[in-house]
This record gives C-alpha cells, structure tokens and sequence, in this order.
C-alpha cells in the first residue's frame, strides 16, 4: 500500500477511535456518580437510629395507664370517692311485714281519755236513772273513798247513775297514788263483790300533773236484790 494510503487511513481509524473514548469516560464517569449517589444513601439509610413502633394496642393500654396515673394525681378535694356496693334487697317476707306497716293507714292510738269518754257517752245515752240498785252503787262508793284515803288522798266526783250503770270520777295527786288506789281496788272486798260488771278506765295524766280515773259500777243482772 502506497505511503500516502497509509498514513491517511490511519488517521481514519484515529478519528473513530476518539469519539468512542469520549462516550466510554463519560458512561464510566455516570456509573461512578451513581455508584457514589448509591453509596452515600446507603450509609444515610444504614446510620440513623431505627424507630420501632409500638402495636396499637400496647399504646392503648399505655395511654389507659397514664390516665390512671393522672387520675390518682389530683389533688384530694378532685379525687373520686368509691361509693358502697347497694346492700341486696331483702326477703320477700321482710318486704311484705314493711310494705303492711308502710302502707297500711295508720290509726291513731287511743287514749284513757278516749275510752272514758267512750264509756261515758254510752251511760249518758242509757239515761239517768234513780234506781233502788243505785244506792248499793252509791255505798260501795263510799267505802272505797274510805279506803283509798288511809292510803291515799284524792279528790272525788259527784256519783252519777244511769241506766246502765254508775260511774264517779278520782282525781290524785300523781301515777303513783293511782297505782295504790288500784291495788287498794283490787283488794276490796265491797267492789269485788259488785254483782254486775265492774271496770277502773285507765289513769289520765292532767295538765297539772294529777292523775285521773273513772270508777264504774254496771247495771246489776238482779237489780231488785241490789241494795
């Protein structure tokens, strides 16, 4: 091959050899940029601390728990005081005997006033009556006043006769000259032998403190033999 033909055709090949060179430094030089782009993410990635996330429910429980904590940190006057279980109902037959004594309207409770009136207006109604068996009332009165006044002094009511019966009212100083009259009652032989019924209404206490009762003598069953 001529000289000429020579040298030109390696200056062919030399033409075509530098434009591939160029583009292989720049294909090495991308991959470097990248290989080091690469390298610096991973050592980003690799050298933060990692952050482990709680399950859900172990924050719920956490959040309950502080809540707690907050709760019995409060001051006293905020605290909430435990209130008492409610005891349990009782039996059956406890509320029924309570359902009788609440519900049931109440009566009022009679006194010995109540009963003296009671018995005095039934005598009264019976009319007044002047009867030979009223005089034998009318002494046993008089012996009892004779009793009760070697033990104990009283005031003494007119005798009324009715009817059905006689009836004389005592008055005495106090409960306890009461009680002694009624075991000097109980003990006389004149009104124990009353041959009809015969009754003491129970002792009012007066305003005064005095002690009041009723003695009363029934209609006998055989009035004619009743002196």
């Amino acid at each position: 091959m001529p000289a000429a033909l020579r040298a030109n055709s390696d200056d062919v090949r030399g033409v075509a050899v530098r434009p591939a060179g160029r583009l292989f430094r720049a294909l090495i030089v991308c991959l470097s940029g990248l290989l080091a782009l690469l390298v610096v993410w991973f050592l980003r990635s690799t050298g933060r601390p990692a952050v482990h996330r709680r399950p859900p429910d172990l924050a719920a429980r956490t959040q309950v728990a502080e809540g707690v904590r907050e709760r019995t940190a409060l001051p006293a006057a905020h605290r909430t005081i435990p209130v008492r279980a409610e005891q349990p109902p009782p039996a059956t037959a406890e509320v029924a005997r309570v359902a009788d004594i609440t519900d049931t309207p109440s009566t009022p409770r009679r006194t010995a006033k109540d009963d003296r009136e009671e018995i005095m207006n039934q005598l009264h109604n019976s009319g007044v009556s002047n009867e030979p068996w009223t005089n034998g009332a009318a002494k046993v009165f008089h012996l009892l006043e004779a009793r009760f006044d070697a033990e104990v002094k009283g005031r003494y009511g007119a005798i009324a006769c009715f009817h059905d019966g006689c009836a004389r009212v005592v008055t005495f100083s106090s409960v306890a000259d009461a009680e002694t009259a009624l075991e000097k009652l109980r003990a006389s032989e004149e009104f124990m032998r009353w041959p009809g019924v015969k009754t003491r209404t129970g002792t009012e206490i007066l305003p005064s403190g005095e002690a009041q009762n009723s003695l009363i003598l029934y209609r006998p069953e055989n009035p004619a033999k009743t002196m």
